[in-house]
């Protein structure tokens, strides 16, 4: 035998050099390995052992059954040359006859003294990820508003540092699962680095056009038509002395263009004139944001020495105010949209007003709904699906501690029942209560699609604070709780101005105003505007519930992943919100904002008060907002006056529509107990595998397939019997469903309560003892699903009658005082939370059942006779202009 020494650096380390350093490292007497036959030459041949049957080996005092180890290892013959060197040995250790899987003193029998490179994406470092790829999208958002072409160039690469981000991290945490076994097949270890290949070639692809642009401008590209006809109208309109315009060029000059303009003036005109009408033209020009220089050449005669380019032949006439003929060459897209616009015409002329008769007789359908409305749809589902990703899970996160296994809930707070309730209840009061300052803000200062940009940028930084904030390392140090509530707060403040105005704006894109007959396969119906709206909010709705599935993935992935998993997931799915509005921010419908309404409202109203105070009852006043219309004097203008009188008469309106939500927030309270006491209830049956928090998803389910149905079938087929389900009806409805669905609730309660082992948790069971009764989670579906249906009835009507009884200037703000009342519902559930405790929930149920009941009676008696179905679906226009299309 060789003498024990260790292996210098400078040669390749063998199975015995290996196994002589242990025991030279274990101060022990020297090992005698000899191990089986290899084909590679670092390995040593024969077998032989001189170690005892038990003998400590190394520093930790493993004791090794050398007897198992020689047969573990002699084991090793049958294996394959190619095998994995880590899988193909492990080393078989048993300590006082237990089992032990010693994977380092394996690598060191093996041959291999070093260690294998450590794998770590650990929740920080993902949590780390998130945010830089939040803060690149925000940074590619900001210098995606600045339209030059360095910012621009700037954007794409934030954008492109996004993407790679992103790929990067979710296949780089496949890749890692795969090399370490968690996931099969081991071949999925390649997905990373054959993701870096497709993303440099992604990148490469996105590059090509920004290369193409700007050798396209350096080359001199020629300018669009609407420039060179923009041109020409200044040069034209620049002076009485311009007689005629020979020849316009324009094209790039880098990033701006040149333009050079040649001129016809009078033969007689003096010279200092003459050069004062280009000089002044020149600068005119110039001052466009489009051109970079601009050359005016005088002429005294028309001439044109160059054919090929885009040139504006004008010649003049008596009235210089007359429609000018432009002779321009026109691109072929150009040509393409006349042809569309003629296919519009001759569309058109198939539709017809409607008359009186027929809108009594034929069948009412709805118009085509515009991609934009489908777009804004698209970005409801992502907010609603990052909204009830992270709520749901909200009760257990709070409620129940860290679990130390799956088979129990799960949890990380450990704040108790009434807690998880108050703090639940907090944010939804606190949801439903911004949309108030959202919709001020919008319809004052920045118009809907910016307040809902501005918001969903404040959402997702929140959606990232509640992520890192619910690491196990956050949860640990004790700072989970502050990051939630600071959490709670942002997404409040995101998602005021989300929920405020995104379905006006949704609603804003279909612009058609009256009803027209049309003829569909061979048959006269008539596209009604009313109907259309409705079925646009019915679509609203639908993917509101569509995204509010995501809780079932969000509370799986906290029962067998992790909270902050479940949350993280959310935020990306919301990142898509902010994508739909940038791709079609040039394509939305935009009213822009009209000012400080709020304050115009409360300085009519004191108006109206002082003067009802002063002047009494008078009997030709039938509102007391008339009052204010009193207070105008002769000083004021005509139009002054009518402006005024408009908006009184529009703020009658608005409290007009405003008065039928006063009854929501009895309807907001028994729909709020399936947030938080049903999913604690469902802690007390027997749910099996499936978390207890999961039950609630039976309500989205039951909404999207139950409202294509309403709106398909049952809506249709009502309106074929002319017979109209006028919207008070259909609200009393939802409240009579919402009383069903609380007295089954308090039905199972009573089940509950009348089952062991528990029965009604009073005293509550020992950590050791069952915590549930024996009886399923099954009996709850029947809570769910009536609520589902009471939405359909009373939650979409009440966004539909928000939407078309608001006038034109105050939808935002009429739409968030109807969120609002689910805030005042939220406000009434605190006052319930001494009462959700055992044995008391059976009678809080009872109570919900009952005031809900009569509440939707005297709902119907009070507004049975308006005349909330009209005719005409949106107030009448305020202006006779389109609605503009700010930018952000």
């Amino acid at each position: 035998m060789d003498e024990q020494r260790t292996p210098n650096s400078s040669e390749k380390p063998t199975r015995r050099h290996t196994i002589d350093y242990i025991a030279q490292q274990s101060h022990k007497p020297r090992y005698n390995f000899v191990l089986p036959s290899y084909k590679r030459d670092r390995r040593v041949s024969s077998i032989t052992t001189t170690v005892p049957s038990a003998t400590i080996i190394n520093n930790n005092s493993t004791i090794i059954n050398t007897s198992n180890l020689e047969q573990n290892l002699s084991s090793l013959d049958n294996k394959k040359e190619n095998d994995d060197p880590y899988s193909l040995e492990q080393m078989v250790c048993y300590k006082h006859g237990r089992h032990v899987d010693d994977k380092a003193l394996s690598r060191q029998v093996r041959g291999y003294a070093y260690e294998k490179p450590p794998i770590d994406i650990n929740p920080a470092a993902i949590s780390i990820m998130c945010i830089t790829i939040v803060i690149k999208i925000v940074l590619s958002i900001l210098c995606y508003r600045v339209s030059t072409p360095t910012m621009s160039a700037l954007a794409a690469d934030h954008r492109n540092d996004v993407v790679a981000a992103i790929v990067a991290l979710v296949f780089g945490i496949i890749g890692s699962k795969a090399i370490d076994g968690e996931i099969k097949p081991k071949e999925l270890s390649v997905i990373d680095p054959v993701d870096a290949i497709v993303i440099s070639l992604y990148i490469i692809i996105c590059w090509i056009p920004q290369i193409r642009l700007h050798i396209r401008n350096l080359t001199g590209y020629t300018a669009p038509s609407q420039l060179l006809q923009q041109l020409t109208w200044i040069a034209f309109h620049h002076s009485p002395l311009v007689r005629k315009i020979d020849t316009i060029r324009a094209y790039h000059f880098g990033t701006h263009f040149l333009v050079e303009i040649d001129v016809l003036l009078p033969n007689d005109l003096h010279l200092g004139k003459a050069v004062h009408v280009g000089i002044s033209l020149e600068q005119k020009i110039e001052a466009l944001p489009d051109v970079e220089r601009a050359f005016v050449h005088l002429n005294c005669e028309t001439t044109n020495n160059n054919a090929n380019s885009n040139s504006c032949n004008i010649t003049d006439n008596q009235d210089r105010q007359s429609d000018m003929t432009v002779e321009i060459s026109v691109e072929k897209n150009d040509a393409n949209s006349f042809v569309m616009d003629t296919a519009d015409q001759e569309k058109q002329s198939n539709e017809i007003e409607s008359t009186t008769e027929e809108l009594h007789t034929l069948q009412h359908i709805s118009d085509h709904i515009p991609l934009t409305a489908w777009m804004i749809i698209l970005c409801l589902f992502c907010g609603s699906f990052a909204f009830y990703g992270i709520s749901g899970p909200f009760q257990n996160y709070i409620q129940f501690p860290v679990p130390s296994s799956n088979d129990t809930q799960p949890g990380a707070l450990n704040r108790g029942h009434q807690t998880a309730t108050l703090l639940t209840t907090f944010f939804q009061f606190f949801c439903y209560i911004m949309p108030i300052v959202g919709a001020i803000v919008a319809d004052q200062f920045w118009g809907k699609y910016k307040a809902i940009f501005i918001s969903c940028i404040i959402y997702s930084l929140g959606l990232s604070v509640l992520v890192v904030s619910s690491i196990p390392q956050s949860i640990n140090a004790g700072t989970a709780l502050p990051g939630l509530i600071v959490a709670m707060i942002i997404i409040g403040m995101g998602t005021g101005g989300v929920k405020s105005n995104v379905s006006p704006l949704m609603a804003e894109q279909y612009t058609r105003k009256t009803p027209i007959v049309k003829e569909i396969k061979g048959k006269k119906k008539i596209i009604d505007p009313q109907v259309t709206i409705q079925s646009l909010f019915n679509w609203f709705y639908w993917a509101i519930n569509l995204g509010a599935l995501s809780s079932i993935i969000t509370t799986n992935v906290e029962k067998y992943h992790s909270f902050w998993l479940a949350y993280l997931i959310p935020l990306i799915v919301f990142m898509g919100a902010i994508i739909v509005l940038l791709v079609g921010r040039q394509r939305y419908i935009r009213a822009p904002p009209n000012g400080s309404l709020l304050i115009q409202a409360f300085r009519v109203v004191k108006i109206a008060f002082r003067l009802r105070w002063k002047l009494g009852k008078q009997d030709h006043i039938k509102h007391f907002l008339d009052y204010a219309k009193q207070a105008q004097t002769s000083d004021d203008t005509t139009e002054t006056n009518e402006k005024m009188n408009e908006f009184i008469d529009d703020l009658k309106q608005a409290i007009y529509a405003c008065r039928v939500f006063t009854f929501y927030p009895f309807y907001w309270l028994c729909y709020n107990q399936m947030v938080g006491n049903l999913t604690s209830q469902a802690a007390q049956m027997n749910v099996g595998p499936l978390p207890n928090d999961v039950l609630q998803n039976i309500d989205p389910f039951v909404l999207i397939i139950f409202i294509p149905i309403f709106e398909k079938i049952i809506y249709p087929s009502l309106r074929r019997l002319n017979i109209n389900f006028k919207p008070i009806l259909r609200i009393t409805c939802g409240f009579i469903v919402a009383s069903l669905a609380m007295a089954w609730t308090a039905i199972v309660q009573h089940l509950i309560y009348s089952t062991g082992p528990n029965y009604s948790f009073t005293p509550q069971p020992c950590s050791k003892c069952q915590k549930f009764n024996n009886i399923t989670v099954a009996w709850q579906i029947p809570s769910y699903f009536l609520i589902a249906i009471s939405e359909i009835f009373a939650s979409i009507t009440g966004l539909e009658y928000a939407f078309t009884h608001a006038p034109t200037s105050m939808k935002s703000i009429v739409m968030s005082f109807f969120l609002f009342t689910s805030a005042i519902g939220s406000a009434l559930n605190f006052a319930l939370i001494p009462v959700t405790v055992d044995p008391k929930l059976l009678w809080m149920y009872t109570s919900l059942s009952v005031v809900a009941l009569l509440i939707g009676i005297i709902f119907y008696v009070t507004f049975r006779n308006d005349d909330i179905d009209r005719n005409r679906v949106l107030p009448e226009e305020t202006s006779t202009n389109p609605p503009k299309q700010a930018d952000i």
